[in-house]
């Protein structure tokens, strides 16, 4: 992936996580909105699990660990990608 893929991803992930909560306001009696919310429940506890996992690779690139960490609760692995592609862009 390159930078420019990565921001595209981001996006969509916006776009996602903004369906997600959309579904959950006006969706979540139906069949379709209770199984999408608990999907994306069960990729949130996933993204949490790679803020865990991906420690060293913050701790080695990132400026600011706290804010890197909370943006994988929104984007997941993009976050640590994005932050070894930069450090190896600047080498």
């Amino acid at each position: 992936m390159n930078l420019k893929q990565i921001s595209a991803a981001k996006k969509f992930m916006l776009v996602y996580w903004a369906s997600v909560i959309i579904t959950l306001l006006f969706f979540r009696e139906t069949t379709f909105g209770y199984y999408y919310v608990l999907i994306a429940g069960i990729m949130f506890v996933a993204h949490i699990g790679e803020t865990f996992i991906f420690n060293g690779v913050y701790k080695k690139y990132s400026a600011n660990i706290g804010r890197d960490k909370m943006l994988n609760l929104v984007y997941g692995i993009l976050i640590p990608t994005e932050l070894k592609l930069k450090n190896k862009k600047t080498k």
